[in-house]
């Protein structure tokens, strides 16, 4: 769903069919950029915990 609005947001500007700013200067694309930091941090913060749980260490080595 992130990635259909971040192509979305890319077609408006690209296709040159308009602005597409929902709140100021936030665009669709920008919230699903967000949308991805954030499922992306929550991923490996919770394999951190689940390797600290475990007491192993991240890397290999």
């Amino acid at each position: 769903m992130l990635a259909v609005a971040v192509i979305f947001s890319h077609a408006l500007t690209l296709g040159a069919i308009g602005s597409e700013s929902l709140i100021r200067k936030t665009t669709l694309g920008t919230i699903a950029v967000y949308g991805f930091f954030g499922i992306s941090g929550f991923l490996i913060a919770g394999a951190g915990i689940v390797m600290l749980v475990a007491r192993r260490p991240l890397v290999p080595g």
